[in-house]
């Protein structure tokens, strides 16, 4: 499916795509679940998050997480309050701290009912909030859904592989 232009498109990618990574793992094996991941041999994988993440529960708590920061700070700017995306002191070089962090600090709540509060409009048109740059506010929407659960998708399949290989 192509990267979503609409409220409509956006709900639609983030719920298949989270509904294919919640499937993938309800079929899963709970001893694959539970195991660590071994992707530092996989000299590949070279990105941060292949060290940061130790298993599936790491995967889903940076989501879980990643959903706080974007409904902060849609929701403080929407009040007026002009916030960062990314909470003091990180940066957009220095969130790969942001993201070990996440694994200690993290709270529950719905993303789906604040990108339901929004229009089109809202969320495509570029710079429609001084806050949001040059981009769409649904840009950083789909970062934080549909990308990432598609993100999360792959790692965990790739775990999975990895496991049954080792299972054989």
């Amino acid at each position: 499916m192509p990267r979503p232009q609409t409220k409509e498109a956006l709900i639609e990618l983030s719920n298949k795509n989270f509904d294919q990574l919640i499937n993938l793992i309800k079929k899963t094996d709970n001893q694959i679940i539970s195991a660590p991941f071994q992707f530092n041999s996989d000299a590949s994988r070279q990105g941060a998050h292949w060290k940061r993440d130790e298993n599936i529960s790491d995967v889903l708590t940076h989501l879980y997480a990643w959903h706080q920061i974007l409904k902060n700070w849609i929701m403080k700017n929407i009040r007026a309050i002009e916030t960062p995306f990314l909470p003091a002191p990180y940066t957009f070089k220095t969130y790969g701290k942001l993201n070990l962090e996440i694994q200690k600090k993290y709270q529950g709540t719905s993303l789906e009912d604040i990108i339901k509060s929004l229009t089109n409009e809202i969320l495509f048109t570029k710079s429609y909030f001084k806050w949001t740059g040059t981009t769409s506010l649904g840009c950083y929407c789909i970062s934080a859904t549909s990308s990432h659960y598609d993100w999360a998708f792959k790692k965990i399949k790739k775990h999975i592989k990895i496991m049954q290989t080792k299972k054989s």
